[in-house]
């Protein structure tokens, strides 16, 4: 049916016949709703006239319009206006792929970067499991910039009277020929068919992939493939007869010739299966698509081997080639040592991860936005885009299932996983802290419900948690970051107590050894037959992984200037099982201290550059108590001089959460110099004896002091953390005990009111609450909330949410109540660490802020990536 200009078919208004889209003739029209320029594809009326048929159509269109893709062109929609049925697309200027074809031969690099784009636009359609069924150069438009967009995706499905779409004729423009004036259309389409679909047999993808070789050769040949005077006669060169060669190539490329002919091998079963892998190989495993390639040691070996050759000869000498599975063959020589990064998104902070997949292929970590909020991002290695997931919000540390497709995370009191692709988080368990984990091949998961839980299993699809290693309170109270050896006979773990150490566990008969012994973050098997493990200084360490001698080397360092996660022992590193490593660079030694004041500006303090975790202010303002590196030491703020506190304990053990007494003489903190974290005090002048506290069961962490002496803290137990305070003299009574988490006990300067950090709804926030708990509690954050503190008058109490520093004005008559939150300002001058743990500001008797500064250089803000870092690893610590 021919449209006149000015025919309105719906809301769109033909401007100009633009020319026959096989399927029926093409306009150009123009949205008037929109105010956009539209192609109308008017359906011929031999089509629209069977009910049937329009109906599979319209259905089979609605599921072409979802796809988006910018090398797809898009199905805008379906119109109708009296007897006339068009389908609504996107309006792509330019030539098709057949008209440049006509002119000759395509370069070689014209020819692979236009190919490229088209893989892509199948892989994102055949991950929809949409099959386009057509692929030919007139369906291919090349615009002046440059872009590809491949055309009517999935319509020789669509149109067909077979509903199974499988068979010779379910072509678009086959279906559709109505006269001899059609006839090179049918033998164009045709000769781009693969064999099964010209065989009438039921087709998949890999007919696409066949489509594609024709495609590519005909881009690098200039000439047709499969020629025949008839369709019938072309259908049958398809079928029977390989294409020519000799006369085909020239001076081609061997390498190029090897990929297309693993697309057009007859038999669907001998062609490749993924037009992913077409797509990596003309790319390039790992190459241009990383933000910057920085270092490469040696160039790419020529060899004969199919993936081996087309990389090396695109030139990519970045191209880690150890994934190249996809042609059933080993992996190729190692192409030298290789780096580059990845950028976080900007004005983001690195505070998870990162993770890498065994295969090497994708990326995973926690990224920070400038208001503190942490979300879950993937990256392929061969791609270019950063994928969030949602439903990932507050997540903290995280790990791969073993095939890649899964993500396990702590996050909200829970531990869940979430598929890389799509869908929601799946929650599977309660858990109170985040302690590392790791995914067996069984399908089972090691997790940490509690920080001195010891480790549990559970299975992947959820259930109930068992108990799998547990510490026994005198030597251990916990064990963190289970590494499982390949196979499942050993596991690696740190274990936490008077005796610390990376500990071995066989898991055939459950006996424990001594790999290195002291205080270690974090260790991992390695495929290169070492024990990678980080220690407080950012470095990485490596032993060869021997049983029998492992606990008598010497570590050596193989990596410097890694981001060791902080108090968590989170060492920010992972090794693919070829090879591949992936870190977060952070120089915590570039950290120092700055005075903020209400509107947000900042002032320098004059202390050295330094390691500053936590720090809590003396009540005068003057001195600052520092935990660096699991040490404590009190800076003088005027005189700019510092004192070790507790000197005699830190090679016995580790010290953290520093508070003072109100009248500024002691210093009460937690230390596990004699196993679990206890409560201990010392003068702040550093004199004297280290004064025991308290001990208990589960780990204790003081939050307060008050003016008589009496002590509020933190208990970790199995479940959550709860409130307890320790009067003068007397036994420790619990002040908040729930099922939720309960931290940060802060008092009012009157001791009449105290704020402090709850669970709700998942989320952690701010309440207060009368101190003799007389008043039912109030909520004072409404967004999430962390840290309070109050001001020195006790009529108002600021927190941190996110990077945002808030404040509430708080009163006690009539009764106690709290206004709206309201924002001071925005930006932190600290780490994006969202755990309750960390303390890295405290409130000056002025009402400024003293805040941890980390210098540009050392905020985590990227992503490091080493290919074959398995070759320098050998290298470094030779392995028997």
């Amino acid at each position: 049916m021919a449209l006149a200009s000015g025919t309105r078919v719906g809301i769109y208004e033909v401007t100009a016949k633009i020319g026959e889209g096989g399927m029926g003739e093409v306009y150009q029209a123009r949205d008037t709703t929109l105010d956009r320029d539209v192609a109308l594809k008017v359906l011929p009326e031999a089509f629209t006239a069977d009910p049937e048929r329009l109906a599979r159509f319209q259905r089979e269109a609605k599921v072409l319009a979802s796809l988006n893709h910018p090398n797809i062109g898009g199905i805008y929609g379906l119109e109708s206006s009296g007897d006339a049925q068009a389908l609504v697309l996107e309006l792509i200027e330019g030539p098709t792929l057949a008209d440049r074809i006509a002119k000759g031969p395509l370069p070689v690099d014209e020819a692979l970067a236009i190919a490229q784009q088209i893989a892509e636009a199948l892989e994102a359609a055949h991950e929809q499991g949409i099959i386009h069924r057509d692929l030919k150069p007139a369906n291919v438009k090349v615009k002046a910039d440059g872009t590809v967009k491949v055309l009517d995706f999935g319509l020789a499905k669509a149109v067909t009277s077979d509903a199974a779409g499988g068979s010779a004729t379910t072509s678009a423009t086959m279906s559709l020929t109505a006269s001899a004036t059609q006839m090179g259309m049918v033998v164009g389409t045709a000769a781009y068919m693969a064999p099964e679909q010209a065989k009438g047999t039921p087709v998949d993808k890999r007919a696409d992939i066949w489509s594609f070789g024709v495609v590519l050769l005909e881009m690098l040949s200039g000439q047709r493939l499969f020629t025949g005077e008839t369709a019938s006669e072309t259908l049958a060169a398809v079928m029977m007869k390989e294409p020519d060669w000799d006369r085909l190539f020239t001076d081609l490329p061997a390498h190029v010739s090897t990929l297309v002919r693993s697309c057009l091998e007859k038999d669907p079963r001998e062609r490749l299966r993924d037009i992913g892998d077409v797509r990596l190989a003309m790319k390039g495993m790992f190459g241009p698509s990383v933000d910057r390639l920085t270092e490469q040691a040696e160039p790419v070996p020529f060899a004969s081997r199919p993936a081996q050759l087309l990389i090396a000869a695109l030139g990519l000498a970045t191209v880690a080639l150890g994934v190249f599975g996809w042609l059933g063959q080993p992996a190729p020589p190692a192409v030298g040592l290789t780096r580059a990064s990845i950028s976080l998104p900007p004005g983001h902070a690195l505070s998870g991860g990162p993770e890498i997949t065994r295969d090497g292929q994708r990326v995973a970590f926690v990224s920070s936005d400038g208001n503190g909020q942490p979300r879950i991002y993937t990256r392929r290695l061969d791609e270019s885009e950063l994928s969030e997931l949602d439903g990932t919000e507050e997540a903290r540390q995280i790990f791969f299932s073993p095939d890649g497709r899964w993500i396990a995370f702590y996050a909200r009191g829970g531990f869940f996983k979430v598929r890389v692709d799509a869908g929601e988080p799946v929650r599977l368990a309660d858990a109170s802290t985040s302690e590392g984990g790791y995914w067996l091949d069984d399908g089972t998961i090691l997790f940490t419900p509690a920080w001195n839980s010891g480790l549990f299993r559970i299975d992947e699809d959820g259930g109930e948690p068992e108990p799998f290693l547990i510490p026994d309170r005198t030597s251990s109270y916990a064990f963190t970051w289970p590494s499982v050896l390949p196979g499942g006979r050993e596991m690696l773990f740190s274990r936490w107590g008077s005796a610390q150490a990376v500990m071995r566990l066989d898991l055939t008969d459950m006996t424990e050894s001594v790999v290195v012994p002291g205080h270690w973050r974090r260790s991992r098997f390695v495929s290169s037959g070492h024990i990678v493990f980080a220690g407080d200084g950012g470095d990485i360490l490596a032993l060869p992984n021997d049983q029998g001698a492992a606990s008598t080397l010497t570590p050596e360092p193989v990596l410097e200037n890694v981001d060791g996660g902080g108090i968590d022992g989170y060492a920010r590193m992972a090794v693919s099982d070829n090879g591949t490593l992936v870190y977060s660079p952070l120089d915590l030694s570039r950290s120092s201290l700055v005075v903020v004041d209400q509107s947000g500006g900042l002032e320098p303090v004059d202390v050295p550059l330094g390691t500053y975790e936590q720090i809590s202010l003396s009540p005068g303002g003057r001195r600052v108590a520092v935990m660096s590196n699991f040490e404590l030491f009190i800076h003088d703020l005027d005189r700019g001089s510092r004192i070790p506190l507790v000197p005699e304990l830190t090679q016995d053990g580790e010290q953290q959460r520093p508070v003072w007494s109100v009248d500024g003489t002691r210093v009460v903190f937690a230390s596990n110099h004699d196993g679990s974290w206890s409560l201990y005090s010392k003068a702040a002048s550093g004199a004297g004896e280290v004064e025991p506290v308290l001990d208990g069961r589960f780990d204790l962490y003081p939050t307060a002091v008050l003016a008589d002496g009496t002590i509020f803290y933190e208990e970790n137990n199995d479940i959550s953390s709860d409130l307890w305070y320790l009067p003068p003299g007397g036994d420790p009574e619990p002040w908040l005990t729930t099922s939720a988490e309960e931290r940060r006990a802060r008092p009012s300067p009157s001791e009449r009111t105290m704020a402090y950090v709850t669970e709700v709804s998942a989320r952690l926030e701010v309440s207060i609450q009368s101190i003799d708990r007389s008043s039912d509690p109030v909520l004072v954050s409404t967004a999430g909330g962390t840290s309070p503190l109050w001001s020195p008058s006790g009529d108002r109490l600021y927190f941190r949410s996110g990077h945002r520093m808030m404040v509430t004005e708080v009163s006690t008559e009539p009764v106690l109540q709290a206004t709206l939150p309201q924002v001071v300002f925005e930006g932190g001058w600290e780490l994006s660490d969202l755990t309750v743990s960390q303390e890295r500001w405290d409130l000056l008797p002025d009402n400024r802020f003293l805040m941890v500064n980390h210098e540009p250089e050392a905020v985590p803000t990227e992503i490091n990536v080493i290919f074959n870092w398995l070759d320098e690893l050998r290298d470094r610590v030779p392995v028997p």
